[in-house]
């Protein structure tokens, strides 16, 4: 957290033993012979033709996944399941980022799925397969992003890297920190410590009398005077920017310019 890193987990390594699965429709190969006009010399080469493929696309993605991490977020803060399961039972901590900003740094490439919830697995079918113009993107979202319905209190959002492990996002994407109702002081001033001067919000979950229900309580920063984290202003080489006729007109809004990048807390020079 205070290095500003996320941990994707392999995907082999997630809790559900049903990650993953997915059935495939054989029968789908039967619409080929009426989609091709009941040719069955046309039939049977495009059958194969399109099999070969489907095996292919199932190579790939297997070989994709091997390596695939998958960091889980939620739409939801206040579960208390979520906070029994993730967060030490109520003693630990959730993060809330700015997802689109999350990614704008280091993990614009990444996938991003919206978990579906389904009381039986998914079918994979030749015809749906052969009408994608991504299969491998269509085979993610069906075997990554479906679950069965007894996780959908999760309402879960999943980064998809390419590469599992560390990843690091701009700073700035971390919003808040909720801390369970089980946690510590300790714990709270020590993240306040190593988080401070980044204008975060910091909230504490407490139960609502006579009820089930969990609701954040806002907490006092023990830092509101820190220094601004990571500020700083970089240096302008020598002779930037080059201010020719052609540009004169426009030298205000360049210096401008200059002068916002430079202090932008990742740029070095």
């Amino acid at each position: 957290m205070a290095k500003s890193e996320i941990y994707a987990t392999p995907l082999v390594n997630l809790n559900d033993p049903f990650e993953a699965t997915a059935f495939i429709d054989h029968k789908s190969f039967e619409l080929g012979h009426l989609l091709l006009g009941g040719s069955k010399k046309l039939y049977s080469s495009n059958a194969q033709n399109a099999d070969a493929r489907f095996k292919q696309a199932l190579q790939e993605f297997v070989s994709f996944t091997k390596g695939t991490g998958i960091y889980s977020l939620s739409k939801v803060a206040t579960d208390e399941l979520l906070w029994a399961y993730y967060a030490n039972a109520h003693q630990g901590f959730c993060l809330e980022f700015d997802l689109e900003q999350m990614l704008e740094y280091k993990m614009k490439d990444e996938v991003v799925l919206e978990v579906d919830y389904s009381p039986k697995p998914p079918v994979v079918s030749i015809k749906e397969f052969l009408a994608s113009t991504d299969p491998q993107s269509a085979l993610l979202k069906k075997l990554v992003g479906t679950k069965s319905l007894r996780w959908r209190h999760e309402q879960e959002i999943r980064v998809v890297v390419g590469i599992a492990g560390l990843r690091e996002y701009d700073f700035r994407s971390l919003k808040a920190v909720y801390f369970g109702l089980r946690c510590n002081d300790r714990l709270i001033r020590l993240a306040m410590r190593l988080l401070r001067g980044r204008g975060l919000n910091y909230y504490q979950m407490q139960l609502v009398d006579g009820s089930y229900v969990l609701e954040p309580i806002q907490l006092q920063d023990d830092y509101p005077s820190a220094p601004k984290y990571r500020a700083r202003i970089a240096p302008v080489e020598e002779g930037v920017p080059y201010i020719d006729d052609k540009l004169r007109p426009f030298e205000k809004q360049i210096r401008t310019a200059v002068e916002m990048a430079r202090r932008e807390p990742y740029c070095d020079r």
